[in-house]
């Protein structure tokens, strides 16, 4: 998870750098949600598919 999170955290400051987080917030669209909530749901949605996987591949 350390790896994935500050992957993340690399791409969120590049974007910051190259002004691309200003200009979601120009044109009128949340960039926090914009950018990071598509991550946690496919984390929440993806994590247990993973398990059951893991599981049936262990079984």
């Amino acid at each position: 998870m350390g790896k994935v999170g500050s992957s993340i955290a690399s791409q969120i400051g590049s974007m910051r750098v190259t002004e691309q987080i200003d200009a979601l917030e120009i044109m009128g669209i949340n960039a926090a949600g914009y950018l990071i909530l598509p991550k946690i749901i496919a984390g929440v949605v993806m994590i247990p598919v993973l398990v059951i996987v893991a599981i049936g591949c262990a079984w």
